[in-house]
């Protein structure tokens, strides 16, 4: 309660002059001073600051209570604004009756735009079908004027902005009716993720005039909006799951009628009848939600991610534009330290924590909380999705102060370049060449990390290899899980990794390619502090996990000339009863052979502690090729025969991993 010059100011809406005074005919004496505006429904009441007024105000609360929208000389659009900003929400309007008014009574508060960012006007039932999507069969049988409608107006506006909430008007403003309704007849609806409410006025015509009529149908507009706001989070009385009202019911056609029965269960059918009927209605049915779900995973999901994800990159990215001389952060609307490009994501969303980009990739995106793996399934908007969006691990710690020895990222393999898929092209040693480089900033710092290796995990058995480790006993620990680390990676890099080095992990899933369930590949990066010199080749014995012991592999291997620097072994594992095996350590470098074509009938990998090499047994048989002089092509892949020409055939398990330049 604020007090101007002397006065308290509280300002009502939504109840008649007479309701109003008839409300204060018992009022104490402390209210004997009080003046009464009213203007179209607004109500203004005034009285003196003196030493009764505290029970003053406590009386008018007790009596207008919900009606009541400032006790701090507010108006109402700005009260609305308060709200949505205090909720974190945000909110969409689509208009009918009122032309815009809605907006631009919103848009004159400032900071709207952080919580209002679109408004339509929908004049014709064209334009509410095709941009708000409103059913035809709706306006057929209600009208354009009608709850209803309203309410699919508000639904439509809500899920074509992605706002938190959707709010619509449509009404008979004059000076003539379109439709049935009489003059003043306005429906206004109002629509969350899960509930809609919807409110039929009618307003006093002909003594108010088309504006005065668009005017109070706005501000019923707002002060819905208003009170379900003052009552977030809990649920506003009059939600409705569904749609709202009694349809009208139009007669049939005897045609319609005939067509009707023909095809739904009806009176007299026999039990054989009704049976093929409810048959055919669950076998369509089926057809029809498995067409809906292939349309939207293969035609409108893949764009809806693509458009979602650019749009919150040009937010990120263009983060500090806005950004003015002198501008501050009001106290306690950010984390403290957070850096202001995060500012605009964080306003629609506060789990954000971080950045992840890899140059010249897709991967350019919000990293999320953990929030027990809700984001695997859902959006940055909060909204269902088969793309989801990356989130940190749940014991990755993002504040200031926050000095964990590992970060773990997680992301989707989604099949068709987005999200995390490209970090399956890190099995080939060409494109982490490339792509040696990952740019991961947090709320709180910016940084650059190299990466150093390129592991196969088995997320089901984590105490063979728990890579998502983020505590550690003492240097000593983590220095033997980097070994663990170096020794499962498909390639060497001659990158010095120290306990006093910060790691970044990403995750993505590998089933697909290595064939069995949990597999993970795992892109293992440490943090940099001055320029990158890496330098990668292939790790011609990475430690497997135990699992791929179960497949048999017989490998070829293709070496052209001009690549003596790099020796190259191939991999094979087979099933057995003990888990000794013989050893036979057989090295083939480029300079040697043309080509090299490696069989490997039985070899085990065992998971013993220091054992760093896969024990084969291997027979070579070598073919020299003069005519090839190309660049080196290592390319690993499973074959059950190997051809003299030193090609590859590929007709058992995938192979451990797909290495070539």
């Amino acid at each position: 309660m604020m007090a101007t010059d002397g006065k308290i100011e509280y300002r009502l809406f939504g109840l008649s002059e007479e309701a109003v005074r008839r409300r204060l005919e018992q009022a104490p004496s402390a209210l004997s001073a009080i003046k009464v505006l009213h203007e179209e429904e607004h109500t203004v009441l005034t009285l003196p600051a003196t030493e009764g007024a505290q029970e003053a105000a406590l009386w008018l609360d007790s009596r207008f209570g919900v009606y009541v929208y400032s006790r701090e000389g507010q108006s109402l659009p700005q009260r609305v604004v308060e709200l949505l900003a205090a909720h974190g929400l945000t909110l969409s309007t689509a208009e009918s009756c009122t032309g815009g008014m809605v907006a631009q009574q919103l848009t004159s508060v400032p900071g709207c735009s952080k919580v209002f960012g679109t408004g339509v006007v929908s004049y014709s039932n064209a334009c509410k079908q095709e941009l708000l999507g409103v059913e035809e069969e709706t306006l057929a049988a209600f009208g354009a004027v009608s709850g209803q409608t309203a309410e699919e107006m508000a639904r439509g506006i809500r899920r074509r902005s992605g706002a938190s909430l959707g709010v619509s008007v449509t009404g008979e403003a004059g000076p003539l009716p379109s439709e049935e309704h009489p003059v003043g007849t306005v429906f206004v609806a109002l629509a969350d993720a899960k509930r809609t409410w919807v409110k039929e006025l009618h307003l006093d015509a002909p003594e108010r005039e088309r504006d005065g009529i668009r005017r109070v149908a706005s501000a019923h507009v707002l002060d819905l909006v208003r009170r379900y706001l003052e009552a977030y989070p809990a649920v506003m009385a009059g939600a409705q799951t569904r749609r709202s009202g009694a349809a009208r019911q139009i007669p049939d056609s005897p045609v319609k009628r005939s067509l009707v029965a023909r095809l739904l269960p009806w009176r007299g059918d026999s039990r054989r009848r009704l049976l093929v009927k409810a048959l055919a209605w669950l076998g369509a049915l089926a057809v029809l939600l498995c067409g809906m779900l292939a349309g939207y995973r293969y035609l409108l999901a893949p764009g809806n991610n693509r458009e979602l994800q650019t749009g919150l990159g040009e937010l990120y990215w263009s983060g500090t534009e806005d950004l003015t001389e002198g501008d501050t952060v009001p106290a306690g609307a950010y984390p403290q330290g957070m850096m202001v490009q995060f500012r605009g994501l964080y306003d629609r969303n506060a789990d954000v924590c971080g950045w992840i980009r890899i140059p010249d990739t897709s991967i350019d995106y919000p990293v999320m909380n953990y929030h027990n793996g809700y984001y695997q399934t859902h959006n940055f908007m909060d909204q269902y999705s088969l793309y989801g969006q990356p989130y940190f691990d749940e014991d990755t710690v993002i504040s200031p102060l926050a000095a964990d020895r590992t970060m773990t990222i997680y992301g989707k393999n989604t099949g068709d370049g987005q999200m995390f898929s490209d970090l399956l092209s890190y099995r080939r040693v060409a494109y982490l060449r490339e792509h040696p480089l990952i740019e991961m900033n947090t709320l709180f710092a910016t940084g650059r990390w190299e990466i150093f290796a390129v592991a196969v995990a088995d997320e089901r058995n984590k105490t063979e290899f728990d890579y998502a480790r983020s505590a550690f006993t003492d240097d000593g620990d983590f220095e033997e899980y980097l070994k663990d680390l170096r020794r499962r990676s498909l390639f060497h890099a001659d990158s010095t990794v120290t306990a006093k080095d910060r790691l970044l992990l990403l995750s993505v899933d590998a089933q697909q390619v290595y064939g069995f369930s949990g597999a993970r590949l795992v892109v293992a990066a440490r943090r940099l502090t001055g320029e990158s010199t890496v330098s990668y080749r292939v790790n011609n014995s990475p430690r497997m996990p135990s699992v791929m012991a179960n497949q048999r592999r017989t490998t070829t291997t293709t070496v052209d000339k001009g690549m003596a620097d790099e020796a190259v072994t191939t991999i094979a594992t087979t099933a057995t009863t003990d888990t000794t095996a013989t050893t036979a350590d057989t090295t083939t470098t480029a300079s040697e052979v043309d080509a090299t074509t490696v069989t490997q009938p039985d070899s085990t990998t065992t998971e013993e502690d220091g054992a760093d090499d896969v024990t084969t047994e291997v027979a070579v048989t070598t073919k020299t090729n003069s005519s090839e002089d190309s660049e080196a092509d290592d390319h690993v892949t499973g074959a059950s025969t190997a051809p003299s020409d030193g090609t590859t055939t590929q007709t058992e398990a995938e192979v451990y991993a797909d290495i070539r330049d």
